[in-house]
């Protein structure tokens, strides 16, 4: 996939939905509200919390159109790590 379906991915609204959720043979979403988690301390990390009959998972913001878009984007201003 290049650069340009990553912009229109973006545009289209990618990085709006969270990943899907695989459910497990009769397992039922009971409720889904949005949640974040930390990791490390320090970064944030945006997506939802479904909860099911049998467990409560975080599933995260599908954002890697916008990660292509902005790696483009660095490298063309010569940013640095």
């Amino acid at each position: 996939m290049g650069l340009f379906d990553s912009f229109m991915k973006t545009v289209g609204g990618a990085g709006k939905a969270a990943q899907p959720v695989s459910f497990e043979p009769g397992e039922v979403e009971v409720g889904r509200v949005v949640g974040c988690t930390l990791e490390g301390g320090s970064s944030w990390f945006g997506g939802d919390l479904v909860l099911t009959d049998r467990r409560l998972i975080f599933t995260p913001l599908e954002v890697r159109y916008v990660a292509d878009l902005l790696q483009y984007g660095l490298k063309k201003v010569d940013a640095r790590r």
